[in-house]
């Protein structure tokens, strides 16, 4: 494969990567499945047809290494 078309597709793939957590989102909401998002520093439940629940707030900063687990 060209360089230059290399390049291209590499430009494509944030794009890609948007619609694709998008496209699950929307997935998963539809089936029913519960979604954590996070709000003004707090993680929230979203489930259809349900007004999103408080679980918890996030400290400021938390720092995740990737690879490891932490406890929310």
């Amino acid at each position: 494969m060209k360089s230059s078309a290399l390049d291209k597709l590499e430009k494509q793939l944030p794009e890609m990567a948007r619609l694709g957590v998008r496209r699950a989102y929307l997935y998963h909401l539809r089936a029913g499945r519960a979604i954590l998002i996070v709000k003004d520093g707090k993680i929230y439940r979203r489930k259809k047809g349900e007004k999103d629940v408080f679980i918890q707030k996030l400290s400021p900063g938390r720092k995740v290494t990737i690879g490891k687990k932490f406890v929310l």
